[in-house]
Order: C-alpha cells, then sequence, then structure tokens
C-alpha cells in the first residue's frame, strides 16, 4: 500500500465496505423496479426464474462476503505469515551519510549496508520492520511492515544525496527510531538496528543519551559497524549534483579518513542490552535476527507462506467466481 498511510487503511476499507452495501441495496431496487413494471409477477417468475420483487440474498451474500474479504487485506497490508512476533517491531537505523561512500570493506559501505538490510529482510517471517534513514539528521522511509518488497525498495534508495544536511547523527537516529516505535501501536517495546560506521559528527555524548531513553522506552538497540579500523578517504560528494569530485581535505590539506568507530557502537549497544557485531563478521544477520525473534531457515529461504492479506484476495476472486457460474446458472438477471 504504497503511497496511503496506514492509519488511513481503516477508513479506506470502512467507505468500501459502505460502497458495496450501497451497490447491493440499489441492485434490489432496481429488480423491485423491474418487478413493478410488469404487470403479471408470476410470467416474469417464469422467465427469469427468480422472483425480483424478494431481496437477491443468493447474490448479496456472496458480494458482501468477498467484500469484507477485500477490505480485510486493504486493512492489513502488512500481515506475516505465522506466529506474532516476539519482542516487538525491528527499525533499521540505516546511516546515508557521506562517509558511507568509503570503499575500505571491499564494496562502499553504502552498498554493504544494503546487503546486509536486505540480507536481514529476507530473513525476517512475522516480525515487521521498518526503515530510519539519518545522516545530518535522520527521517522515517518506512514504518513498520512486513512488505519486504517496499522494504528492499526503500533500502535500494538508500544514497546520501536522499538527505539535504551533511554529517552524522546517532543519537538524532535513536531518538527518531524509539518515537517510531512508540507510534506503532506495539504497546512499548520493540527493537533497533543501527548500522554504520560509527562516525558521529554531532554529540557522542548525546548518542549515548539517546541510547538511554531507548532503554528507558523498553527497547533494545543492537548495532552494526560498517567499514575497517584503517578506514579510507571520504570523497567529496556535491549533494545537489550527486557528483563525486575528489576527496574531502581538513584545513591544512590533507585528507580525511574515515574509520569505523566499533568503541561507540558497542557503547551505544551496551546501554540498551543490545550487541554490537561486525559487517565482516558472517554471522553477524544470523546473531542479530536471533535477537529479535524473526524467523530464521528453511522457509526464509526456500519461500515464505503466502502472506495472509493475499489470502483474503485470492479468498474474494474465488468467492465471485463461484457466484457468476452459480448466478449464469439460474439464469438470474
Amino acid at each position: 500500500m504504497m503511497g496511503l498511510r496506514a492509519d488511513l487503511l481503516p477508513v479506506v476499507a470502512g467507505v468500501f465496505l459502505v460502497l458495496v452495501l450501497g451497490g447491493v441495496a440499489a441492485y434490489a431496487r432496481r429488480r423491485r423496479d423491474v418487478a413493478r413494471a410488469v404487470a403479471d409477477p408470476d410470467l416474469l417468475r417464469d422467465l427469469v426464474g427468480s422472483d425480483l420483487q424478494a431481496f437477491p440474498w443468493r447474490r448479496a451474500v456472496p458480494a458482501f462476503a468477498a467484500a469484507v474479504a477485500i477490505a480485510g487485506a486493504l486493512l492489513d497490508p502488512t500481515l506475516g505469515t505465522g506466529a506474532p512476533a516476539r519482542g516487538g517491531p525491528v527499525v533499521l537505523l540505516l546511516d546515508v551519510s557521506g562517509s558511507m561512500l568509503v570503499d575500505d570493506v571491499g564494496p562502499r559501505r553504502l552498498d554493504l549496508q544494503r546487503a546486509l538490510a536486505d540480507d536481514l529482510i529476507d530473513r525476517t517471517g512475522s516480525v515487521p520492520i521498518g526503515i530510519v534513514a539519518f545522516s545530518g539528521r535522520a527521517f522515517t522511509l518506512a514504518p513498520p511492515t512486513r512488505d519486504a518488497g517496499a522494504l528492499k525498495m526503500y533500502v535500494a534508495s538508500l544514497d546520501p544525496t536522499i538527505v539535504t544536511q551533511s554529517g552524522s547523527a546517532l543519537g538524532a537516529a535513536i531518538r527518531q527510531g524509539v518515537a517510531l516505535l512508540g507510534g506503532n501501536g506495539a504497546g512499548g517495546g520493540g527493537t533497533l538496528v543501527l548500522f554504520g560506521d560509527g562516525d558521529e559528527t554531532e554529540d557522542p555524548d548525546a548518542a549515548v543519551a539517546a541510547a538511554r531513553l531507548a532503554a528507558g522506552s523498553g527497547v533494545t538497540l543492537h548495532t552494526v559497524g560498517v567499514g575497517t579500523s584503517a578506514g579510507g578517504a571520504v570523497p567529496a560528494l556535491d549533494l545537489s549534483t550527486g557528483n563525486i569530485e575528489g576527496y574531502l581535505r581538513d584545513a591544512g590539506g590533507e585528507l580525511i579518513v574515515s574509520q569505523v568507530d566499533d568503541g561507540l557502537l558497542r557503547r551505544l549497544s551496551r546501554q540498551t542490552g543490545g550487541i554490537h557485531v561486525s559487517a565482516a563478521d558472517e554471522n553477524a544477520i544470523d546473531r542479530l535476527t536471533g535477537r529479535f525473534g524473526a524467523t530464521v531457515g528453511v522457509a526464509a529461504r526456500e519461500g515464505a507462506a503466502m502472506p495472509i492479506y493475499a489470502w483474503l484476495a485470492l479468498s474474494a476472486f474465488l468467492i465471485l467466481l463461484l457466484e457468476r457460474g452459480s448466478a449464469a446458472s439460474r439464469r438470474l438477471v
């Protein structure tokens, strides 16, 4: 349900049901008007095979049942495929600062972060995931959802040019994630997974304070360090054009080198009882998903079960298909 706010879905579903009910009522009224226009009701009944003055229950009930199924699909585009999630939803805090363009991990840090985020989404069963992107400020890309396709689309769009303020405000990202979890209606709790190099350009103490806020809200923060201790030169990115022109230099003309700050990231996660892992650890995603209750294993890799909203839509289609076949056999108007 891209482009439609989740809190508007109940309204849309309700309006849809009202329209269907109105359509059924209009259909019944038209039948009665036709019946009244014919002088001999017995003759009309013989011609059409039905009493047009009676309410068309055999058509109304399937139509309304299909409408309820469709409304259910509209209401729940983020339903999962299995048991309820343990520990509440998960919000990924993804770094889109300029330092993520450093290529000290083989690919660019940004590309490795995308791959890890996609892997985590693939391994998630019944746990809804949200996305917050951050650089000099933080903003929500997606509220917690189980729509893996939409989540991956947002992950693919990650780039420093999507923000207008450079920097790396870890504290702002954590606070935004906590706010997103609090507004999810999950009754508190949940998990934050912060990806990035930990190259805090604001106030590290403010980031620690934000982690304490998360802990006080019952939120667990895990961190994933993306980068190496040796680091690499930071490309000079023009945010307005997206062009890279050389590398950033300090006032003395020396190249600015960004190194992963595992110490700060580990400190942040420890504030909430979370863990810190390195992106270089091939078991990093396994360790993370094991912490927040994702369903990891054969089902996730070989193809998850059909989402409930898809079953509802299929049910609506089958109901209408069967009703049409039945109507044709009864020669209904």
